[in-house]
């Protein structure tokens, strides 16, 4: 295992190329030790956590003509244009198995990057073993979308009151604090 960071970027559609570094990473079983994920990086990640080869590209392809995947149809039905039900219940459990045992078997951290509504700050939320069985909240507050998804309320780390979260892209500190924390 390296002992750096793997940064994914968000940015819907964008993070599509992260799933051929992901690919290549798992076909060289390069490891790191911090992963970090921003929006659609973060959901990618997960795929990379878990060592499951072309889940990724699969999500992020297979599944575009599905109204409940990503269409105006889940925007107004929902407030989601991502459609929650579907990205973190339906592909984990039924359409493309998540793997929990080798997600929870990680040697490293994983951290899905989101911005506090209330501060505009960046908040790196740890996922624990357990976060895809509880359906991603991290990686939901990871990516929700300002007027396109609601916003997502996480129980952070540091508090014991919820706090709102909308996707990092917003914020522009990721590069400093991940400096700060590999200082430390």
């Amino acid at each position: 295992m390296y002992q750096a960071a793997a940064v994914f970027e968000g940015g819907g559609m964008r993070g599509g190329y992260s799933t051929g570094v992901i690919d290549a990473f798992l076909d060289n079983d390069i490891e790191f030790s911090s992963i970090y994920g921003v929006s659609s990086g973060a959901c990618h990640a997960a795929s990379f956590v878990s060592k499951q080869r072309g889940r990724a590209y699969r999500i992020s392809t297979d599944y575009l003509h599905d109204k409940n995947y990503c269409s105006l149809y889940s925007l107004i039905t929902t407030g989601n244009l991502f459609g929650e039900d579907m990205l973190f219940r339906r592909l984990h459990f039924e359409l493309d198995p998540f793997d929990f045992k080798t997600f929870a078997a990680y040697r490293g951290k994983f951290f899905a990057v989101a911005t506090n509504v209330k501060t505009g700050k960046a908040e790196y939320l740890q996922l624990s073993p357990d976060s895809p069985k509880n359906r991603f909240p991290e990686v939901n507050a990871s990516s929700s979308m300002p007027l396109l998804a609601k916003i997502v309320q996480h129980n952070g780390k540091s508090t014991s009151t919820d706090v709102s979260q909308i996707p990092s892209r917003l914020s522009r500190r990721l590069p400093t604090e991940i400096q700060k924390m590999s200082s430390s």
